[in-house]
C-alpha cells in the first residue's frame, strides 16, 4: 500500500511537465409561520435600530450640552472664589483640583490604555525627531487648554464662551483652505468661501476679547492670554486638514510618517506622560498659586465654627470651606463627556453617524444657547446661574459673533457629513486624535474626524477584487424538512446577491443625493457587494441498482425539493433547468444555475470510492476550491520558488493570488442550518475589520420541541453563547462551530492549517483530533477566531470545470 507521504511525494512531482500547485499547503512546520417569524423579528430589529437612534442621539446631543453646562458652573465659581477676600479659601482650592481633574483624566486614561497595549505587544518606535515635534505639539496644546480653563472661561459668561469657543478653529480654516486650494483650483466659489471662513474665525476670536476690553472687563494681558490660547490649542487638529501629498519630505518624516499606526502607541504612551507632568508642575505654580494639598482643599466644614462677621470678612481672617455640593457638576461632566466621546465613537463605527454625530454635535451649541436665552425671559436658576447682570445689547452682540463663528466651523468641518468608511471600522482610520478632549469634547470630535477620501489607490485595489464566498455544507441522510431549510437559505443569498449584482453594475445611484455631493451612497453599495458560489457535499448518496451504483432516495429527494424551495422563496413559479449531470472519480456531481446566475453545486459521494463522513468533505472542498480553483487555475507561468524551503508560502506565492487569499472566504454550514441573507454580513464585517481574524462564528439556536431540544438549547447557551462571548473577550474562541462559521482562505491556506487537517490518522488521539472534526478550529493558533452575537451574507462566483479529484485528493482516495 502507498503510504500518505510518498503519495504527497508523487503528486509534487510534475505532472505533463507541470507543477501541481494544488498541493502546496504544509504541516509540521515549526414556512407561512416562519415568515411571520422573521416579519416579526424585522419589524422588532427596526425598533431596536430607532432606539439606538436616539440612545445615541441624546447621549451626544445632550451630552455636548449638558459638558458645556457643567463646566461653566464650575467656572463661574472659580472665578467668584478667586474675588473673595477670606484669609484661606478652600473652596477656591477644591474647586481649581476639580477643573485639574477634567483637565487630566483624559490623559491618565490614555496613559494606562497606551501602556498596557505596549506592554503587551505594540512596541513599534517612532524617531527622536518624530518624538520631539509631537511632545512640543501635545504639550503646547495642554498649555494652552489649561489657560482656558483656569484664566479665559472664569471671566466670560456662557454666551461669550460658546462665541469664544466657536472661533477656535482658525488654524485648521487657514490648513483647510491651503490644500483645497491645492486640491481644486477651478471651484472658485468655494475657494471664495473658504477664504471667507478665514476671516470670519478670526473676527469671532479677536471679537470677543477686545470687546470685553472695549467694557473694560478684562485687562490687555488677559486679552492676549485669550488670543493666544484660542490660536494655538487648534494646532493640534491640523493632521485632519493638511495634505501631506504636497508637502516637503521632512514635513512628512516629521508628521505624516509611514509608521503612524505601528508606533502611535509608544507616542501616545510618551505625549500623555509629557502633558500630564506639564499640567502638575504649572497647576500650582502658575495657574493656582498657593493652593492646598488635596486633603486640606477638600476637608468638610465641621458642624460648631464661629460665623465670620463683616469685619472679619475685610480682615481677611476667615476660613471658607468647599461646598459638597460643587462635587456635582464635576461628576456630572465626568460621566457625561464619556458617555459623549464612547457614544460619538460607537455611533460612527456602525454608520450612524449623519444622525447621531453630525446632527448632534452641530446643533449642540445652537441649542444650549437658545436655551440661555429663553431662560433669560423669567428670573430662574438657569438665568442667575449662567448670564446673570448681563446687558442685552451685551448679550446680542455676543450671539451674532456666535452665529457667525457657528456658521463659519460648519463649513470647515464639513467633511463629516460624507467622509465615508466600512462598518466597524478601527476608531484610529475614523479619528486623528487618540482620546476625548474634556474641556471642548464636542468641538474635538468634530475637528479630529478624518477626511477619508473614496478614491484611495487601497479603495480601487479593493474594487479590483470582489469579495468571495464560497458556501460549503455537508449532508447526509437528512429529512425533508432540514433538506428544505438549507435550499431555502441559498435561494434567500442567490436573491440577495443578484439585487446587489443589478445595484452595483446596473443602477445609477445619483451622486448629488447627499449633502456637498457626496458618492457615500454608491461607496456603499460596492463595500457590500459580494459574490458566492455554493456547494453541497453529499456522502453515501450512492447505492447500488440493478449491478449499477445510482444516486439514492436522498438525493432524488434533494432534486425534488430544489425547485419548490425556489418557489417559497421567490414568491412566483420557478422553473429551474434540469443540472448538468457529469460522473466523477469520486461519485457524482450536479450543476444547477439559480435564477440569480449563482452557481450550486452537488457533490455525491459515493462511500465506495472515496472516504466518507464530515472530515473528509471538508477536506475535498478547501483542497477542491482553494488549493485547485484559487491556486492552481491561477497560476499562469510557473512559478520558481521552492515552497518547502521557503519560510512561509505566502512569500512563493505570487501576489495577486495573496491577496484574492485574503479576500476569499469559506463558509461551513451543516446540512440543515437556516439563516437570512443578513446573516454572513456582519461575520464578513469582522473579517475586513482585522485581516488577523481567521475565524468567525455566528450564535447558533437549535430549533423544533421536546425535552431534548430543550436540552439542546441549555447546551447551546452555555457552550456556543456564553462561552465563546467569554473567550472572544479573552482574545481567542478555541473552537468555532462548524454548523455556521465563516474562514479566511488565507488563515486556511497557511502552514500547519490545511495539509496537517488532511493527515491520516495514524494514532488513537488523531481520530478524536481530527476525525471528529476539532483540530481545524484549534489549530487556528496564530490567528483569531472571534464569536459574534449575531450573523449576516455574503459570496462568490466560481466556473467548475474539468478537474481530476483522484489526483487531487490522494490521501482521501487511497482508503486501504
Amino acid at each position: 500500500m502507498e503510504s500518505e507521504e510518498q503519495g504527497r511525494k508523487r503528486n509534487k512531482g510534475l505532472s505533463n511537465g507541470k507543477m501541481n500547485y494544488w498541493d502546496i499547503f504544509r504541516k509540521d512546520v515549526s414556512e407561512n409561520e416562519k415568515e411571520k417569524t422573521s416579519r416579526a423579528t424585522d419589524t422588532l430589529l427596526r425598533v431596536v435600530k430607532v432606539l439606538a437612534y436616539i440612545v445615541f442621539f441624546v447621549l451626544v446631543f445632550g451630552g455636548s450640552i449638558v459638558t458645556k453646562a457643567s463646566l461653566q458652573i464650575l467656572t463661574n465659581e472659580f472665578n467668584k472664589e478667586k474675588k473673595s477676600r477670606f484669609s484661606t479659601n478652600l473652596a477656591k482650592d477644591a474647586i481649581a483640583y476639580y477643573l485639574l481633574f477634567i483637565l487630566t483624566i483624559p490623559d491618565a486614561v490614555k496613559l494606562l490604555l497606551s501602556f498596557f497595549r505596549f506592554v503587551f505587544g505594540k512596541r513599534a518606535l517612532p524617531t527622536i525627531a518624530q518624538i520631539i515635534v509631537m511632545v512640543v505639539k501635545e504639550c503646547l496644546h495642554m498649555f494652552c487648554l489649561a489657560i482656558i480653563v483656569f484664566v479665559v472661561m472664569p471671566k466670560l459668561n456662557s454666551v461669550e464662551v460658546c462665541a469664544f469657543l466657536a472661533g477656535m478653529p482658525l488654524v485648521p480654516s487657514i490648513l483647510h483652505t491651503i490644500s483645497y486650494r491645492r486640491k481644486c483650483t477651478k471651484r472658485f466659489c468655494k475657494q471664495i468661501i473658504n477664504v471667507l471662513s478665514i476671516l470670519l474665525q478670526a473676527a469671532a476670536v479677536c471679537a470677543v476679547p477686545l470687546y470685553k476690553i472695549f467694557k473694560d472687563q478684562i485687562t490687555t494681558e488677559e486679552t492676549f492670554w485669550m488670543i493666544f490660547s484660542s490660536v494655538l490649542v487648534s494646532v493640534r487638529w491640523f493632521e485632519t486638514y493638511f495634505k501631506y501629498s504636497s508637502t516637503s519630505r521632512v514635513f512628512k518624516t516629521l508628521f505624516a510618517y509611514e509608521n503612524r499606526i505601528e508606533t502611535h502607541c509608544a507616542s501616545t504612551l510618551v505625549t500623555s506622560f509629557c502633558r500630564l507632568v506639564l499640567i502638575v508642575i504649572l497647576f500650582p505654580t502658575y495657574f493656582a498659586q498657593n493652593i492646598h494639598r488635596p486633603e486640606i482643599a477638600f476637608e468638610i466644614e465641621p458642624e460648631l465654627h464661629i460665623e465670620c462677621s463683616m469685619s472679619q470678612l475685610n480682615s481677611t481672617r476667615c476660613t471658607h470651606y468647599a461646598d459638597p455640593s460643587l462635587m456635582t457638576p464635576f461628576l456630572v461632566h465626568f460621566f457625561v463627556c464619556m458617555g459623549l466621546y464612547y457614544a460619538a465613537v460607537l455611533a460612527t463605527k456602525v454608520c450612524m453617524d449623519r444622525i447621531c454625530f453630525c446632527v448632534a454635535l452641530a446643533l449642540g451649541a445652537p441649542v444650549y444657547v437658545g436655551i440661555i436665552l429663553i431662560s433669560r425671559v423669567n428670573d430662574n436658576w438657569i438665568s442667575n446661574t449662567f448670564i446673570k447682570d448681563v446687558e442685552n445689547m451685551d448679550l446680542y452682540v455676543m450671539v451674532a459673533i456666535f452665529v457667525i463663528a457657528w456658521l463659519s466651523q460648519l463649513w470647515i468641518c464639513r467633511h463629516i457629513w460624507y467622509s465615508p468608511h466600512n462598518r466597524l471600522t478601527f476608531e484610529y482610520k475614523l479619528f486623528v486624535l487618540p482620546h476625548y478632549c474634556s474641556p471642548i469634547a464636542d468641538i474635538s470630535l468634530l475637528h479630529s474626524r478624518r477626511i477619508v477620501s473614496g478614491t484611495t489607490e487601497s479603495n480601487k485595489y479593493e474594487e479590483s477584487i470582489p469579495t468571495k464566498v464560497y458556501i460549503c455544507a455537508t449532508m447526509w441522510h437528512e429529512n425533508r424538512t432540514e433538506m428544505k431549510q438549507i435550499m431555502k437559505t441559498l435561494f434567500r443569498l442567490d436573491m440577495d446577491q443578484a439585487a446587489r449584482e443589478i445595484a452595483k453594475y446596473e443602477v445609477k445611484v445619483p451622486t448629488n443625493r447627499s449633502l456637498f455631493g457626496s458618492k457615500l451612497d454608491k461607496d456603499a453599495i460596492n463595500r457590500d457587494h459580494y459574490r458566492f458560489e455554493a456547494h453541497i457535499l453529499f456522502d453515501d448518496a450512492m447505492e447500488t441498482i440493478e449491478g449499477k451504483r445510482e444516486p439514492n432516495e436522498f438525493v432524488k429527494q434533494l432534486m425534488e425539493i430544489i425547485t419548490e424551495a425556489g418557489t417559497d422563496v421567490y414568491k412566483i413559479p420557478i422553473n429551474m433547468l434540469p443540472p448538468d449531470k457529469v460522473v466523477t472519480p469520486y461519485g457524482g456531481r450536479l450543476n444547477y444555475t439559480l435564477p440569480g446566475e449563482n452557481k450550486l453545486v452537488v457533490h455525491l459521494k459515493d462511500k465506495d470510492k472515496i472516504r466518507h463522513k464530515k472530515r473528509w468533505s471538508q477536506i475535498m472542498y478547501m483542497y477542491y476550491l482553494l488549493g485547485y480553483k484559487l491556486v492552481e487555475k491561477e497560476i499562469s507561468s510557473p512559478v520558481d520558488e521552492d515552497f518547502e524551503s521557503a519560510s512561509s508560502l505566502f512569500n512563493a506565492l505570487p501576489k495577486d493570488i495573496v491577496q484574492q487569499a485574503e479576500n476569499t472566504y469559506v463558509m461551513a454550514l451543516d446540512g440543515d442550518v437556516d439563516f437570512s441573507p443578513e446573516a454572513l454580513q456582519l461575520l464578513i464585517d469582522r473579517m475586513k475589520k482585522n485581516p488577523k481574524v481567521g475565524a468567525t462564528c455566528g450564535r447558533i439556536k437549535p430549533g423544533g420541541s421536546g425535552p431534548v431540544v430543550w436540552y439542546q438549547k441549555f447546551e447551546y447557551a452555555i457552550g456556543h453563547w456564553l462561552q465563546k462571548s467569554a473567550e472572544h473577550v479573552f482574545g481567542c474562541v478555541l473552537c468555532s462551530p462548524g454548523c455556521f462559521s465563516l474562514f479566511r482562505a488565507k488563515a486556511l491556506m497557511d502552514d500547519n492549517i490545511m495539509r496537517t487537517y488532511a493527515s491520516m490518522p495514524t494514532e488513537p488521539k488523531h481520530y478524536l483530533q481530527y476525525d471528529q472534526g476539532i483540530f481545524i478550529t484549534v489549530i487556528f493558533i496564530s490567528y483569531r477566531i472571534i464569536s459574534l452575537l449575531q450573523q449576516m451574507t455574503a459570496r462568490q462566483n466560481i466556473n467548475m470545470k474539468k478537474s481530476n479529484p483522484k489526483c487531487m485528493f490522494p490521501w482521501v482516495y487511497n482508503r486501504d
